[in-house]
């Protein structure tokens, strides 16, 4: 709608019945304390359907110093609601399984993780939806981003190098796979942790070589 259409609406008439105690709740409490806040809820679209909206409110002073209200700006979030949504059946079976589960966007960022993941990098939750997959990587190259970016690929399978909060590394077995959640291509990976099979490798290795010299000396 214009602006000017908007003119005799309350706004508390155009946010979802569902979120308006919870809205007059935060917003009265801020007004009495004066304090900055954000607060998320559902508003009618000019269509009739619902949005999500973030509002983020300061209150305002006048050059003397007196209080002139509060200002605020409305973000519409509604595919980032829509895109955590369809995440949550795919993180429930996430929860289930002992393996770490990344949920990647194209571009890198990670937008959900599993407990394991969150215990296998030793990230708290929150730090580690701030990071891009390429954070975890040693030498930040992504073989599933590069060969999923361009469609070229639905699945890969493949071992590389990653990196705990502190910056040990150890080897993975990566299988990433993209599926679309609301019209956006995500991709879910499937990190294991194969310290221990490189480890009994590189001992089996290392004994074949013994072995092998023996043989040597005896020859």
């Amino acid at each position: 709608k214009r602006n000017e259409d908007y003119l005799g609406v309350k706004w508390l008439d155009l946010i979802h019945p569902e979120d308006r105690k919870f809205y007059l709740e935060l917003r009265n409490q801020a007004f009495n304390s004066k304090k900055s806040f954000s607060i998320q809820y559902r508003i009618r679209h000019a269509s009739g359907k619902y949005r999500w909206i973030e509002g983020i409110y300061s209150p305002s002073f006048e050059v003397d110093g007196s209080y002139g209200g509060y200002i605020g700006i409305g973000i519409d979030i509604t595919d980032r609601k829509s895109l955590e949504e369809g995440l949550i059946r795919y993180k429930m079976l996430a929860e289930k399984v002992r393996d770490t589960i990344l949920f990647v966007e194209i571009s890198g960022q990670i937008i959900d993780a599993n407990n394991a993941a969150v215990e296998l990098y030793g990230y708290k939750r929150k730090d580690l939806l701030k990071l891009t997959v390429f954070d975890l990587i040693e030498g930040g190259r992504s073989v599933a981003i590069e060969e999923m970016k361009n469609g070229e690929k639905d699945g890969v399978f493949f071992e590389t190098i990653h990196k705990h909060q502190d910056g040990t590394q150890f080897p993975v077995e990566v299988s990433a796979k993209t599926t679309t959640i609301l019209d956006k291509r995500v991709i879910i990976c499937i990190v294991r942790d194969i310290s221990e099979r490189k480890n009994s490798e590189n001992a089996l290795i290392d004994s074949e070589d013994r072995l092998d010299a023996l043989r040597l000396e005896l020859c």
